[in-house]
């Protein structure tokens, strides 16, 4: 589970421990890049899991794709195969520390119910060429169908956005996104000077932003964080 949602919540987690979990589905798949660049370690277990190593593999094939930090054992049976994997993945990370501010940024949403990482929101999908559907959740009743708990519409493509914060400058690509938000804090630019934000190689705006404290208190209540908190925000369409 813990791994699943770590795809659509990245900022609740630092790290991924799933032990004999079923990865993420066919749907989930284009947006691994959310796990990034948390480390993951999948152990997987034919023995507790009905998972099919088809998938599994698939997952794996996917993570490679977009870079993720995973550590995957137990696919045979060479025991210290999968020990040595463990201590290179243990020595990797002795010693790193998690950039709280994510000066590089890499974020993909099919849900407008998760729609932000760190000091990104998507506020509005493109919908051109990319048609939503709507998923049930159901009450677990044995082998039937139970109760709807939850209907929501999701995007057959998600929304992808890469971002980097050089200097004073946001560079910004997006795809299948109408509309952001950009959160800005004291610790990611030089607040003498003017944050220029640009978007798909168009400049959205060059100007000083003040921070409020009233916007402080409010993204501190809302993500009850003390160790990052944004002082304002900015707005804008995609173009």
């Amino acid at each position: 589970m813990a791994l699943r949602w770590s795809i659509y919540a990245p900022d609740r987690f630092a790290a991924i421990n799933a032990d004999s979990a079923v990865p993420p589905c066919e749907l989930d798949l284009p947006m691994l890049t959310n796990l990034k660049p948390m480390p993951v370690f999948l152990r997987h277990d034919a023995a507790h899991t009905g998972t099919p190593l088809k998938e599994v593999k698939a997952f794996e094939t996917q993570a490679k794709k977009v870079d993720v930090n995973l550590c995957l054992v137990g696919l045979g049976a060479n025991g210290d195969e999968d020990n040595r994997k463990v201590e290179a993945f243990q020595t990797s990370l002795s010693g790193a520390r998690r950039d709280l501010y994510a000066r590089q940024l890499e974020f993909a949403s099919n849900d407008p119910q998760v729609n932000r990482r760190a000091w990104l929101r998507i506020d509005e999908y493109d919908n051109r060429n990319n048609p939503n559907f709507e998923m049930r959740l159901h009450q677990p009743n044995g082998k039937e169908k139970g109760a709807v708990i939850e209907t929501k519409k999701l995007h057959l493509y998600p929304a992808t956005i890469d971002a980097k914060i050089e200097e004073n400058t946001i560079q910004i690509k997006t795809s299948r996104v109408g509309s952001l938000t950009v959160f800005l804090s004291r610790c990611m630019f030089d607040q003498e000077k003017a944050v220029v934000i640009i978007a798909n190689k168009q400049t959205i705006c060059s100007k000083k932003f003040a921070p409020t404290l009233e916007f402080m208190l409010e993204e501190a209540r809302r993500s009850g964080r003390r160790d990052r908190v944004y002082a304002t925000a900015y707005s804008f369409r995609v173009r």
